[in-house]
């Protein structure tokens, strides 16, 4: 059919596969990255849960767990700005 050594064949390959990681590593690399930061404001959300739980189980929220609980719900807020911001 074609007469095409395997020296070249081998070399396209190698060009195609170059050319297909480097599409598809940068790909990865930004999933990767927000998949952390998806799994941050996961952990970030279930403390903020937590101190809120603990704070109201007595029916009434102290001083020291209302400060607690902003703390925590202002740390979601920066880590899902920070999702929504990065590229």
């Amino acid at each position: 059919m074609w007469d095409i050594s395997p020296e070249l064949l081998a070399y396209i390959i190698t060009a195609l596969l170059a050319i297909l990681s480097a599409a598809f590593g940068s790909k990865y690399l930004m999933g990767k990255k927000k998949l952390s930061e998806t799994v941050i404001l996961a952990k970030e959300l279930a403390e903020a849960l937590k101190a809120t739980s603990e704070a109201i189980a007595d029916e009434h929220v102290t001083e020291e767990e209302a400060k607690k609980i902003v703390k925590e719900w202002k740390d979601v807020i920066e880590a899902g700005k920070k999702l929504l911001t990065s590229s």
